[in-house]
C-alpha cells in the first residue's frame, strides 16, 4: 500500500512541476530549459524542492486576482516570485485586439521575460 502511495505522490509532484514549466512558458514566452531552470532558481532561492514552488506557482496561478496570500512559506515564495506579473497578465491593460478580434499580448518580450525582474 505505501508504494502505491509513493508512486501517486512522484506523480502528482511531476504533475505540478509539467504545469508549472507550462505556466512559465506561456508567461515568460520561454524554452523548457529556461523555465525549468527558472523553477530551480527559485526553489533554491526561497530553500523549497522544485515540486514544493511548482505546486505553490500551480495554486497561485489558479487564485482569483487580487486575493490574499497564504501564510504558507511554499505560498509566499511564489507569491514573491510570480505574483506580480500574473497579476499583470490578468490586467485588461495588458491585451488589445488585433483587426481579427483576437486578444494579442501587449507585453511580448523577446529575452522571453516579461516584468520587472
Amino acid at each position: 500500500m505505501q508504494r502505491y502511495d509513493l508512486h501517486e505522490s512522484a506523480v502528482r509532484e511531476r504533475s505540478d512541476i509539467d504545469l508549472a514549466e507550462g505556466l512559465l512558458i506561456a508567461v515568460r514566452r520561454c524554452s523548457p530549459d529556461q523555465a525549468s531552470d527558472e523553477l530551480l532558481d527559485a526553489a533554491r532561492r526561497h530553500h523549497l524542492s522544485v515540486p514544493q514552488i511548482a505546486h505553490a506557482l500551480v495554486l497561485l496561478a489558479g487564485q482569483p486576482p487580487y486575493s490574499e496570500a497564504t501564510s504558507l512559506p511554499t505560498e509566499r515564495a511564489a507569491q514573491l516570485e510570480w505574483g506580480q506579473t500574473l497579476s499583470d497578465l490578468r490586467s485588461p491593460s495588458r491585451w488589445s485586439t488585433n483587426r481579427r478580434g483576437a486578444r494579442t499580448d501587449r507585453k511580448k518580450c523577446s529575452s522571453g521575460r516579461t516584468g520587472a525582474e
